[in-house]
This record gives structure tokens, C-alpha cells and sequence, in this order.
């Protein structure tokens, strides 16, 4: 016949003891002293930028002519491009222009961006017989013909300025 678990009392007390040992046997913590906790990991720290750019949010974007190549393209010859009594620059048939973008954060500072240029332009004359790139930051264009046009660049959702062209024959 099976013997209850009461009497065997030396069995019983080496549970017990082995329970409490296990357990370290403490009284419990007096509840006004303050318990230590673990320190929470630190955040993780971004991975630096390659091109050592600020950080985003795009605030702002500039396009600007980067380069005028003249009196043609693969003359290897630039000049300055000068802006007339409107503030339209002024260009001649032939040249060889260049169009790029820059991206600024709140700060003023350029920055990363999550989504490359698209350009927009108006080509009211005919002006620009626009070329491809292989950089999505420069937009690229021979001069024509006489006329007028406007480029403008939008990167992440940010519009920037208008470039206004105004393209004559040289003299």
C-alpha cells in the first residue's frame, strides 16, 4: 500500500530545503529600497553617410546651369552664362548646357534624399534639343534654336526655382 505524502517527513523537508536554496533563500526586499534595473540599450546609431551628406528631410532644391559648353559641344571651351536686364540667362545656338540640382535640409545644409530629381521643363520655342544622362542630377540640352524655355527639378516632393533661358544667335 502507497503512503501518503505526510508521512514521509524527511522527504519532505529536503524538498522544502532545496526549494529555498534554489530561490537564494532571502527574505523579500523591503519595498522603499530601490531596486537597480538594467540599463536600456543605447539607440543604434545611424550608419555614417558615404558621401558625407546631412540628414533629410529635403527642405529645399536649387537648379541651377552647372556648365555652358561654347561655342559647342566637345569644344571643351566654357564660359559663364550671365543672366539679362529680367534675369532670363542668356545662351546662343549651339551651346552645349548643362542643368543640375541641389537638395538642402531645414538646417540649409545639403543633404540626403530618398528619391532622385525629375525634371520638368518648357521648351516654348523648340530651344533645347534636350539629350539623356546617365547622372539623374544633370539635365542636358544643345541649344537649338532661338527661343525660351524654363527647366525646374523636383527631388522628394520638393519643387525648386525655375531656370529661365532665353537663347539668341550669336553676333
Amino acid at each position: 500500500m502507497r503512503q501518503p505524502f505526510t508521512s514521509r517527513p524527511t522527504l519532505w523537508l529536503a524538498a522544502l530545503s532545496l526549494a529555498a536554496s534554489s530561490c537564494g533563500g532571502q527574505a523579500p526586499a523591503d519595498p522603499s529600497t530601490p531596486v537597480a534595473s538594467p540599463t536600456p540599450a543605447p539607440a543604434p546609431t545611424p550608419p555614417p553617410d558615404p558621401l558625407g551628406l546631412a540628414s533629410a528631410p529635403v527642405a529645399s532644391v536649387k537648379a541651377y546651369i552647372k556648365t555652358v559648353e561654347s561655342p559647342e559641344r566637345g569644344s571643351n571651351a566654357y564660359r559663364e552664362v550671365v543672366k539679362d536686364a529680367d534675369g532670363v540667362f542668356v545662351l546662343y545656338v549651339g551651346e552645349y548646357v548643362v542643368i543640375d540640382s541641389t537638395q538642402r535640409n531645414a538646417d540649409g545644409d545639403v543633404c540626403r534624399w530618398k528619391h532622385d530629381p525629375r525634371y520638368s521643363w518648357d521648351n516654348f520655342d523648340d530651344m533645347m534639343d534636350v539629350k539623356s544622362s546617365s547622372d539623374p542630377f544633370f539635365f542636358k540640352f544643345e541649344v537649338a534654336q532661338p527661343g525660351y524655355a524654363e527647366v525646374t527639378s523636383m527631388i522628394d516632393n520638393v519643387e525648386s526655382n525655375e531656370v529661365k533661358m532665353r537663347a539668341v544667335v550669336r553676333k
